[in-house]
Formats: C-alpha cells, sequence, structure tokens
C-alpha cells in the first residue's frame, strides 16, 4: 500500500493552506487481472472487423520487443468499415465516495467518458479526425481499492492509430485514474498503455476533457499529425490567461512573486513581511496559487520593527544552503516545464522523477515554515528578517552555472581544475565531493546519453521550439530577477543541454539528499547545533554578564541556547524532515514507462542503474577504510547521505536514511 497525495505537477497548484494537503491510502496502478507483463507496444491501429488482423513481435537493434498492428486501411477497401475497439480502465475514487455515490449511480451509471484521438489526419479532409466517445461502464473489481471499467467504440477502418485519449469525469467526487489500456477487441496482446497516474476532477469543477498520450516520446518536430494541434491546446491550457484566481481544480501553472508569507488582515496578530522576488528583494518565482491578495497591503509589505539576532551557521544552512539553492530555486523549473514542455516530450519525461512532489511540499512550507511567525522565524536566529537573509544569499551569490557539483567544489575554493580538466579535491578525505563527483559523474552521463539519442544534431536542439521556450522562460520569468546575466547558458549543444540538465537533476536529488537527510542525526542534539543565541557573548571581563558566566557558566549556556519549546519544535521538523516518505522513488530504481518503449534509453538507464550499483560498493568500502578519519574511526559515523539505494529502500529505513531520492519530496 502506498501513501499517494495529489501532486501538484500535473495537478492543481493549491493554496499554500496545511488544510490543502489530502492524503489518500492506495496502490499503485494496475494491471487488468490476468494480464501479466506484455512486450510494449508503439503504436496500435485499429483492423476492419472483416478482415483478419496480424500482430507480428519483432526485435530491435538493442534487442527490445517491438510489437506491430496491421493498419486497417492496408487491407480494407471499403473505408466506411468498421473497427470494434476496447478500451479498459483502473480506477480508484476518492475516499469522500460513499453511500450517495452508489444512488447516484443509480441514475447515472456511465459518467466516466473516454474519447479516442487518432494520431492521423483523415485522409479525405485532411483535418484532425473527430474524436471516437466512448462510455465507459463498471465491469469488476481489481481489489479491495481499484476498479475496472470497460468501454467499446466503433471505430472507422483509415482511422490510424490511437495517438491520445481524452477523459471526462462525469461523477460529483475526483478520482485516480490508473491505466487506460486500449486493443482491438480480443487482442489484448496488442494493446497501447496510456499510464495516467492522475486525480481526475469533475467535470462540474472544470471543462477541460484531461489529455493523456502514450508513452512513447515526441519532439515538437516530430509529432504524429492528427495530435499536433492536441499537443499545443494542452500547454495552452496549463499556462492559463495570467488572469483571475486560482481555484483548487486548476491545472494552471503561472508565476508570482513571494507575497504570502505574511498576514496583514489577521485583526488578533496582523504580520507583515517584504515581497520577495523584485530589484529590492530578488528571489526565484513561485507558482500562483489562489490566496487572495492582502485586502491591507495588496502588493507589498514592509518591516514593522527591527529585532537584535544573532546569525547562525544552523540559519544559513536552513535557508540558503536547503530552501533557497534546492526547494526555491527548482520551482520555476518545474512551472516552466509544465507550460512549455508537452507531456509527450523526451525532456519533460526524463525531468518529471525529478520534480515529484516538490510544488506542494513547498507551498506547505510557505504555509506553516517560512511564513510569518512560522516555525523558522520563532526558531533560528535572523527571526523576521530570515527569507529576507536567504534573498540576499539568492541575490549576491546563486549562480546557475555553479549549481553543478564541480563548478560549485571550485566556487567555495574545495576544488581546482587541473589543465588536463580533472578536479582535484583540496582536502582528499572530503566525504561529500567523494561521494558526490561519482554520484554527478553518473548522472551527466545518463544525462548525455539521453539527449544525444533524442537530438541526432545540434541542430534538433536549437530548432526544437518547446525546449528553447522552457529555457528562455526559466530565466525570464521564473528567474526573472536574474534574467540578464551572462552565465545563463545556451541551450545550443549537446553538451550544454546535459550540463543543464544534469545541474537540475543533480539539485533535486543528491544535494538535497545531502543537505537535508542528516539534519536530524546533526542537529538533533541541540548544543551541537543551537538554531539560535538568545544572549549575547560576555565581552569585558568584570561585566555582569562575564561575571555570571564565570559564577555559573553552564546557566548562562543554557539562557544562550534555544528555549524548552523552541528545540522541542526544531527536534519535531528536523525529525520529520530527516525522514524519508514510504513511498518515495529513488535514484537509480525508479524506471519511467516512458523508457521503457525505447531500446536505446532502456539500454543508457540500465547501465546508470548499474552504475549507482558501483557507487554503493566504493562508498561502503570507503566507510570502511581506517584511513578515512572523516567517516571511519572514533566518534565517527559512516557516510551514508550520497550512497544510492542497493535494493529495496525499506530494507534500508532508519533515521539518517540510505537511498536517493529523485525528488524534493519533503
Amino acid at each position: 500500500m502506498l501513501t499517494a497525495t495529489k501532486s501538484l505537477v500535473g495537478g492543481a497548484c493549491a493554496a499554500p493552506s496545511p488544510a490543502r494537503r489530502r492524503t489518500f491510502v492506495v496502490p499503485e496502478a494496475r494491471r487488468k487481472p490476468g494480464n501479466g507483463r506484455r512486450t510494449s507496444v508503439s503504436k496500435v491501429g485499429s483492423t476492419s472487423t472483416t478482415t483478419t488482423t496480424t500482430t507480428t513481435l519483432s526485435t530491435d537493434s538493442n534487442g527490445t520487443a517491438v510489437g506491430t498492428v496491421a493498419r486497417p486501411d492496408a487491407h480494407v477497401r471499403d473505408r466506411t468499415q468498421t473497427t470494434e475497439m476496447k478500451a479498459t480502465v483502473t480506477v480508484h475514487m476518492s475516499k469522500a465516495a460513499g453511500v450517495r455515490d452508489f444512488l447516484y449511480d443509480l441514475i447515472l451509471k456511465t459518467w466516466l467518458h473516454v474519447d479516442l484521438v487518432s494520431s492521423e489526419l483523415d485522409p479525405q479532409t485532411g483535418q484532425e479526425w473527430e474524436p471516437i466517445s466512448g462510455a465507459v461502464k463498471h465491469s469488476g473489481r481489481v481489489d479491495d481499492e481499484w476498479d475496472m471499467y470497460e468501454a467499446t467504440f466503433k471505430v472507422p477502418g483509415s482511422f490510424g492509430p490511437i495517438g491520445a485519449v481524452q477523459v471526462t469525469n462525469y461523477h460529483h467526487s475526483e478520482m485516480l485514474l490508473g491505466d487506460i489500456e486500449v486493443f482491438p477487441t480480443g487482442q489484448e496482446e496488442s494493446a497501447v498503455t496510456f499510464h495516467c497516474n492522475s486525480w481526475i476532477d469533475p467535470s462540474h469543477c472544470t471543462p477541460d476533457k484531461r489529455v493523456f498520450f502514450p508513452a512513447r516520446s515526441y519532439l515538437p518536430s516530430q509529432t504524429p499529425k492528427g495530435v499536433e494541434g492536441l499537443r499545443k491546446r494542452e500547454l495552452e491550457i496549463l499556462r492559463g490567461t495570467g488572469c483571475g484566481e486560482r481555484k483548487e481544480h486548476d491545472r494552471i501553472y503561472d508565476y508570482d512573486v513571494y507575497n504570502d508569507l505574511g498576514n496583514p488582515d489577521d485583526k488578533k496578530n496582523p504580520t507583515t513581511r517584504p515581497v520577495l522576488g523584485g530589484k529590492e528583494h530578488p528571489y526565484p518565482r513561485r507558482c500562483r496559487t489562489g490566496r487572495p491578495r492582502s485586502k491591507k497591503d495588496p502588493f507589498s509589505e514592509e518591516r514593522s520593527h527591527k529585532a537584535h539576532v544573532l546569525a547562525h551557521d544552523a540559519g544559513v544552512h536552513q535557508l540558503v544552503s536547503h530552501w533557497l539553492r534546492t526547494h526555491a530555486c527548482t520551482e520555476p523549473y518545474i512551472i516552466a516545464a509544465n507550460r512549455q514542455l508537452s507531456q509527450m516530450h523526451p525532456i519533460y519525461r526524463l525531468l518529471h522523477p525529478h520534480f515529484r512532489f516538490t510544488m506542494e511540499i513547498n507551498a506547505q512550507a510557505r504555509a506553516m515554515l517560512i511564513n510569518a511567525d512560522g516555525i523558522i522565524e520563532g526558531s533560528f536566529a535572523p527571526g523576521e528578517y530570515s527569507i529576507e537573509l536567504s534573498s540576499v544569499a539568492y541575490d549576491q551569490q546563486w549562480r546557475f552555472d555553479m549549481e553543478a557539483l564541480p563548478e560549485d567544489l571550485i566556487r567555495r575554493g574545495m576544488a581546482v581544475r587541473k589543465e588536463n580538466g580533472e578536479l582535484e579535491l583540496a582536502i582528499e578525505d572530503y566525504p561529500y565531493a567523494n561521494d558526490g563527483l561519482l554520484i554527478w559523474d553518473a548522472i551527466k552521463e545518463w544525462a548525455l546519453t539521453y539527449v544525444e539519442h533524442y537530438y541526432p544534431c545540434t541542430a534538433n536542439i536549437v530548432d526544437d521550439e518547446e525546449l528553447q521556450a522552457w529555457w528562455t522562460e526559466v530565466r525570464t520569468k521564473g528567474h526573472a530577477d536574474k534574467q540578464d546575466e551572462p552565465w545563463w547558458p545556451e541551450l545550443d549543444s549537446h553538451e550544454n543541454l546535459a550540463q543543464a540538465l544534469a545541474t537540475i537533476m543533480w539539485v533535486t536529488s543528491a544535494h538535497h539528499a545531502a543537505v537535508n537527510f542528516g539534519q536530524y542525526p546533526m542537529a538533533g542534539y541541540i548544543p551541537n547545533r543551537p538554531t539560535m543565541a538568545r544572549r549575547n557573548m560576555p565581552t569585558e571581563m568584570g561585566g555582569d554578564d562575564m561575571r555570571a558566566f564565570v559564577e555559573a557558566p553552564e546557566k548562562v549556556l543554557l539562557d544562550t541556547f534555544p528555549s524548552q519549546y523552541q528545540s522541542a519544535i526544531v527536534l519535531a521538523i528536523l525529525d520529520l524532515l530527516s525522514t524519508h516518505s514510504s513511498d518515495e522513488e529513488y535514484m537509480g530504481t525508479h524506471e519511467e514507462p516512458s523508457w521503457k518503449q525505447d531500446g536505446a534509453i532502456r539500454q543508457a538507464f540500465e547501465k546508470f542503474k548499474e552504475r549507482t550499483r558501483e557507487i554503493v560498493e566504493q562508498v561502503d568500502e570507503w566507510n570502511n577504510d581506517p584511513d578515512r578519519k572523516n567517516r571511519h574511526g572514533a566518534g565517527m559515523v559512516p557516510y551514508v547521505l550520497l550512497r544510492p539505494s542497493d535494493g529495496d529502500p525499506t530494507d534500508e529505513k532508519m533515521v539518517m536514511e540510505m537511498g536517493i531520492p529523485n525528488s524534493i519530496s519533503i
């Protein structure tokens, strides 16, 4: 059983309220009972009911089985003849569904509708085919959580391969859509599978039909003619108009500044904080949500008073190394990807695992952690200036080209690049750099292989309108306050594109794992890493402060540390942050369905997976090396934050967990 949350990636941008995250206990999407693992097929064509259909399986150059289904117009002279197609759909209803759902179904049984969309144009009109609709009826239970639904369609002989499906939910409750399989009746072995794994809102909430494409990836120039328009229209829906207030059911990705941290309208405890984003306080953009504008101060907020605090490295770590460089700076990549890259785009599918749950966890952080009078302000040294501090760091320090691990080490003086291009560490026994460089090299090789496969030549990269629009929007809208910086790379070569993608993949996976999951073991003992100092250090011998310190140093030290209440809050948060989710997806263990459709990509991922297994062995060897004093010996714990999972991650559970999650999901 998994705990599946309603992800913001491909879903609504929820308002920043702690009550907005809804949790449903559901299993993974499953196939129809009796269906074993099948060879993947690239596409399905409809065939005439009066003609025998031949289905063959062959292997490509990489040894991967490829399915071929005969085209109907190759055998049918009379194009008015039709083929009977069948679709099976797995559905999990929201826990809100209950008795009234049963009564509702008595009145309206066919509340789920599926449309088949051709990947080709109508040969008679030269226009897109009208989608063929079918009402989906309940056919049985898969298990305690999932139901199976089926539909049949009469498809013209010249309709061509199925290029997409559209889904409409006429029920009053939302539902979790698992897989949709489409095949000629009686020929399940030739089915094409649409991996949906998405919540579908009722049609009375949103009039737009949900669109799902097959697992095969297409660059914009390679898109089948029949779904070119649908691909563009789907992106237009996700971009929205830029107007109006976001609703929970909206699937709109838009940008906004951080103007939601304070609440000046609160009558009992009004709080105001400066807007982050703009010339005065540069900051990455967040996703625009449904929070209404403040009535008293709709566009900006000013500091009401100044507090005297001490700066601690714990605050810099939490606000800069952790929140800013991973959570905040990643959100613009996600927004731009959903606005500019189709679900069919290979780069979208490469990055999608690294964006899982990030926008949702960021929204919750804005509501409970970094908001005015929130946990960070109440427990860390900078107090109400905490997020302003991260804005200064973003303005003065953050550069995309320095977020890759090798460049980051060089910038911090921890490494130099020799004439032959190799990296030489300033400290040889530096666990983060030692393990991290192995991970970085594996990610970079995987990204470069992926890029070279889908873009045979540089011109393909330059001419990819969706890719270039995505990168332009990342720079000009997502990181608008730094859009004119000269260090932004151009996506004009395989190396530059692979470097940019690897940087994003590194930050969202290994970098975040290193700065996040060791927080409780390192800072769980408050004296080891206090988050604030409540008293100044004694400065003059003979003064009252120094006299008190000499007479009772333990008492002065305890008075300097955070209070018991503050310590308890910090401990609870650090424990939560340092624990992986039960349904976490780890680097090297999760394979996207689209990667399985292409033999070369599947082979490249298997190589990447094998490389992570080799890194596991190397990390274990270093952790047992007595010469490496920073990770072995008395008083030292093994460094496992960048140790990939070498099997089932659930077998490795502990507070400081091993295994590198793909995404920033906590």
